[in-house]
């Protein structure tokens, strides 16, 4: 009797072995592919720049039958937090922060849009003069966003880089509505804010005639000691022509939003956002 004759029966088993590991390895890696139907994303305060894009990239994965939940959050710490808990698979990150993302946990799918540092101040405030220098806002009323929010961690930075502090100046940790309703009011005499051009607070800001945009001299220098932000010209009417706004030309700080996720992001739904991010 041949080898293959005595051994048939073992031959016939280890075959059929590999055959059902095959298919085991085959389903999971189907099952990998075929997207989840449903997915978080965090996106900051509601009003934000980040909770409107995250809002466009519900309706766009509505439209291909995906379920898109937006979870708004308090800002980049609680973020970074929820997303290491595994309470979302995506989010926007300022990019001057995505340095605290691991990378063996975590992706970015890349920039996704630049993201001003708007320095906002009330004229009354600073008796007319112009606002030119973060270190005129010694001793004033100061809002510097929630702790843990971007706005306040690149805030914090940047004043104490100009000699300004909670010591010598009246710093307020508010959300971004308290913070346009006290600068309406008078409450405030600035608010320093890291958010994009469409957000609720910045649009309201920018229209408000007792409300000027700082045009930072040393913007250069700031980018030159951080390499994360970069400077940004914005020429005066370029968001109102018809009512000149800005007033004047101005110089600003931005960083970058970054869209992040889990590494263990189901594939098939990364290179959705990856096709969503285009139609943005």
């Amino acid at each position: 009797m041949g080898f293959f004759q005595r051994h048939l029966p073992i031959i016939v088993l280890i075959v059929a072995l590999l055959l059902i590991a095959l298919g085991i390895y085959g389903f999971v890696q189907t099952q990998r592919e075929l997207p989840a139907r449903d997915l978080t994303i965090l996106a900051d305060e509601q009003g934000s720049g980040y909770y409107q894009v995250a809002e466009r990239y519900k309706a766009l994965f509505e439209a291909r039958g995906l379920n898109l939940t937006v979870r708004p959050t308090t800002g980049a710490a609680e973020t970074l937090q929820l997303l290491e808990q595994g309470a979302a698979g995506v989010a926007l990150v300022p990019g001057f922060l995505t340095s605290q993302v691991d990378p063996h946990v975590y992706s970015s799918l890349g920039a996704l849009f630049d993201e001003p540092f708007w320095v906002f101040y009330n004229k009354d405030a600073f008796a007319g003069e112009p606002v030119r220098y973060l270190s005129q806002l010694q001793g004033k009323r100061v809002a510097v966003g929630l702790p843990g929010s971007g706005s306040q961690a690149l805030a914090l930075q940047l004043l104490a880089d100009s000699g300004v502090s909670a010591e010598n100046t009246t710093l307020r940790e508010l959300p971004r509505q308290a913070e346009t309703a006290q600068m309406l009011s008078g409450e405030l005499d600035a608010v320093l804010l890291l958010d994009a051009y469409q957000s609720d607070a910045v649009q309201t800001l920018l229209r408000a005639p007792s409300i000027a945009l700082a045009n930072l001299a040393q913007a250069g220098a700031y980018a030159a000691r951080q390499p994360a932000l970069k400077v940004v010209d914005v020429p005066a009417g370029i968001f109102d022509l018809a009512k000149n706004i800005p007033a004047d030309d101005a110089q600003l700080l931005a960083s970058t939003a970054n869209l992040v996720i889990r590494r263990d992001l189901n594939p098939t739904l990364a290179r959705s956002l990856m096709k969503a991010e285009m139609l943005l």
